[in-house]
This record gives structure tokens, sequence and C-alpha cells, in this order.
């Protein structure tokens, strides 16, 4: 798959936007938030000057998103809203040079202030240095096997950043990976980094934190949680597959949180080789012979497989005693010959 322009016959003027926005800003912003700075930054690239209001009846959007687009974009750092007068609606907005701030950040020798969000690079070999760190090397690894490949050195430059830039905890990054890989089913860098920036921006730096703030934000992931737990799965995030499971047994089958632990529990200890398929085959059980108590359902398992196992025995002990007749002896059976 490749990407390519179109060589055109009448130039119409085009604006040209930094790549800084593009890979490290735009993925961790909405579509009407980009809108707004792309619609503002041709407007600034071509002199032109409008309101606010121009611009929600130009996206046919509301004039309180564009608003909140600005604030968006001022809080990352990478815009300057100038007020004119007491309307709130009404200011101008400079925007500033990505590539001048990214300078500013890693190569000028002057203290000046820079948004968190612009992209922070130390010199190459001083971050590979970090790779003999036993922490950073197990980092690695994990993540590998999230992505099912290894990850190329850009890939490692560029986490190895944000862990220098955000003071982030291994584990976080790990499970930014695991979240993204599972649960958004995307193994791309930029969109990992977007998520862990995200987290940064909430207070989220240590393992705990991110532990604190799932099971602030869901008691379904609780109950995800619970389950791994009782399986012994060390896994903060449930796969999608099982994600399926559980959810069903929840929100179609109706089935008690309890009861279902307590399932779990019980299933763990018939088997060595436990999977969350085999927990399902016993609660699909459950539910359609409507068995609400452990015993009953564990006694009706046994008594299936002793009735399976018996007739099993009873076809091959009737395979076994059949009798093999002669042309005359069959004839004679059936009365055809005396």
């Amino acid at each position: 798959m490749g990407f390519f322009k179109q060589i055109v016959n009448l130039d119409l003027g085009e604006i040209a936007i930094e790549n800084i926005f593009i890979n490290d800003f735009m993925p961790t912003a909405n579509g009407t938030f980009v809108k707004v700075y792309l619609i503002g930054y041709k407007y600034a690239t071509d002199g032109i000057d409008v309101t606010n209001r121009t611009i929600s009846k130009h996206l046919n959007i509301p004039l309180e998103d564009v608003i909140n687009a600005w604030d968006f974009w001022k809080k990352k750092g990478i815009i300057k809203i100038h007020p004119k007068n007491d309307d709130k609606f009404d200011f101008d907005v400079e925007f500033f040079s990505l590539r001048q701030l990214y300078i500013d950040n890693n190569f000028s020798t002057k203290t000046k202030p820079v948004s968190d969000e612009v992209k922070y690079t130390r010199n190459t070999d001083v971050l590979l240095e970090m790779q003999d760190n036993n922490e950073i090397r197990k980092m690695f690894r994990e993540l590998n096997e999230i992505v099912r490949r290894e990850l190329q050195p850009p890939e490692k430059i560029k986490i190895l950043n944000l862990i220098e830039r955000y003071n982030m905890d291994h584990k976080v990054i790990i499970q930014a990976f695991y979240y993204s890989v599972e649960k958004k089913k995307n193994k791309n860098i930029n969109y990992i980094s977007a998520i862990i920036r995200n987290w940064y921006d909430e207070g989220i730096v240590t393992y705990k934190d991110l532990e604190n703030h799932f099971n602030k934000n869901t008691d379904r992931h609780k109950f995800y949680s619970k389950i791994y737990k009782t399986v012994g799965y060390n896994k903060p995030f449930a796969t999608s597959g099982d994600i399926e499971l559980i959810d069903k047994w929840v929100d179609t089958y109706k089935l008690d949180k309890d009861f279902i632990i307590k399932i779990i529990t019980e299933a763990t200890k018939k088997t060595s080789n436990f999977n969350m398929n085999y927990a399902d085959s016993i609660i699909n059980t459950a539910y359609e012979k409507n068995i609400t108590t452990i015993s009953k359902l564990f006694n009706d398992q046994k008594q299936t497989k002793k009735i399976n196992k018996k007739n099993k025995n009873a076809f091959h002990a009737f395979q076994t005693s059949k009798k093999e007749y002669t042309n005359d002896e069959l004839e004679k059976k059936l009365g055809i010959k005396e």
C-alpha cells in the first residue's frame, strides 16, 4: 500500500501542517477540535480575519464547541489566546511554531516555558544506554509479546522518550500497550503514545494510579479483575474474548456475580488446565438447566459424565456382541427358507 499526490493542472493553494502536529497532537484530540485547529490555521496562513462565530457557521458546529477546541489547544501549549474585549467568544488566536517549540525544548541553552505535549527527545546514544537496565529489558520483552513482534529501534526510542519525559512507571507503559492492543485492537505506536499522554494528564504515572483509575471508573472492570484473580491470571485488563464471555454471563444469562465467582472457583479445582472456555461450558449448563447451587451443578456434571461413559460402554458392548450370519442362516431367520 502506498500514498502519493495527484499532479493537478490548476493550483488553488495549500497550507503546510507540521508533522509534529499530526504525529504527536492530533491523536490526542477529538475530530471537532482538529477541524477547528485546521480551519483556524488556514485563516491564519491566508491572513484572513474571522470570528469564532464564522468558524462555527463554516463547520456547522455549535459556537461552544469552537471555544472548547481553543481551550483544549491552549492547554496543550501550542496556541495562545489574546482577549480583545469582554466578549468571551471574541479573541485572537496565535499559533505557535511546533518546530520552534521542539528546538527550544531540545537544543536551546536558555530556559523557556514549553508545553508538556511537545516531543521530548534526548540524545539517542544516551537513551539506548537505558536498555542496559534490567527493568527496561524486561519491559521490552513484554511489549514484544503484547504486539507479537520485535519492536523497531525508532519505536523503542519513542517509548524511552515517554518514560523519560513523563517519569512513567514501566508497568504503566506495559499496560498502555496491553490496553491498546487487547481492548482497542490498535498496535500503532502513536496511538499508544496518545494513551500514555492522556493518562499522564489524568495524573497516572504509577501502576497504583492506574489501578485506582480503572477501579474508580467501572464496576464491570472490577468484576473482570476479580475473575482474573480467582483463576490466577496476572493481567489488569481482560481480553476481548473473555469480556464477551463474562458479559454474556452477566447481561444475557442474568446470573448473580457471586454465583459466577463460586462456579469458577470450583471449576479451577476440577482441572489443571483451566481456561475461560471450560468455565463457559459449565456456566452454560447452569443457565440451560436453571441450576442455582454449586453442589447440584457439579453433581449434575458428574452424573452427565457417568451416563455418557455408560452409554459409550454399552454401545461398544453391542458392537462387539453382534454375530455374522451366513445367507442360509439369515434366510431361515427371516422365514424365507425351511
